[in-house]
């Protein structure tokens, strides 16, 4: 296999966004830039420099609907870019990503088992409760379910502190073998969508949040096109006030030393 360099990897990354913002433009399915990609198109009409990345959210009616047309085809959107989900016993996460299978990814922190593709992210917006009690309890809960599962697919502690660790082996070794893998990872999508039929306006990322996430409300799913690498694509029409939302002055370049890429090798296939 040939080990790919920043460059290789963002070209590849990119015809995956590409060929799945196709697919759901002729399926109907709306999606938006988000995160460091929408950073990236506002500052850099592209990705972000020092990043790899690429984000992509839908609100749950459409992510819902994306995997029940591919599961009709076998997960694939053409012959190499395929649609993984949590319901897959060899792939890491709760939330889908979409993947080149011509190339192998090691993640320096995930266990091997748990060898992937180079990605594009797919997150979910999901409803919650518009009451600030109902609100923090059910974040609470789903940030420590994430959480003990990657406990269990980690390779090693993240943190410093001795506390830390201690709990950290703690749940490790004693709370997470009580679930299969695969049960963790269904029962965290399962919850993500409890509040669904509610009549509630308010919306966030529900399998990748943490406790203090922004929320987002129904009115601001408005969609407007911005540039990626040369081709448009569909995002939040009030994109300035989400990407200030998350990042204050987001113009404005952050220092050397908190610009982080991912922690990867990546090949592709011979």
């Amino acid at each position: 296999m040939k080990k790919l360099n920043s460059d290789e990897i963002k070209k590849i990354e990119n015809n995956i966004l590409s060929v799945y913002a196709d697919f759901c433009e002729k399926n109907n399915l709306k999606y938006y830039l988000a995160y460091g990609t929408l950073l990236g198109a506002a500052r850099h009409k592209g990705f972000i420099p020092w990043d790899d990345d690429i984000d992509v959210i839908m609100q749950r009616q459409d992510y819902d609907k994306m995997q029940q047309i591919l599961k009709e085809k076998g997960n694939h959107i053409s012959q190499n870019i395929v649609l993984k989900t949590p319901y897959d016993k060899d792939y890491a996460y709760q939330y889908c990503k979409i993947i080149d299978t011509n190339t192998v990814v090691y993640e320096k922190n995930i266990k091997n088992k748990f060898k992937t593709s180079l990605w594009i992210d797919i997150f979910v917006y999901d409803k919650i409760p518009e009451d600030k009690k109902n609100q923090k309890a059910f974040q609470n809960k789903l940030y420590k379910m994430r959480k003990y599962y990657f406990y269990s697919i980690e390779k090693k502690y993240q943190g410093h502190s001795v506390p830390g660790l201690i709990k950290y082996n703690l749940i490790k070794f004693f709370v997470t073998p009580i679930y299969s893998i695969i049960n963790q990872k269904v029962r965290i999508a399962k919850l993500a969508d409890k509040y669904a039929n509610s009549d509630s306006n308010t919306w966030f990322c529900s399998l990748f949040s943490e406790p203090n996430t922004k929320f987002i409300m129904s009115n601001e799913f408005e969609q407007t096109k911005i540039q990626f690498e040369g081709k448009e694509y569909t995002t939040f029409k009030n994109y300035d006030k989400v990407l200030r939302d998350y990042y204050g002055d987001y113009m404005q370049l952050p220092d050397e030393d908190k610009r982080i890429s991912h922690d990867m090798d990546a090949y592709l296939k011979e």
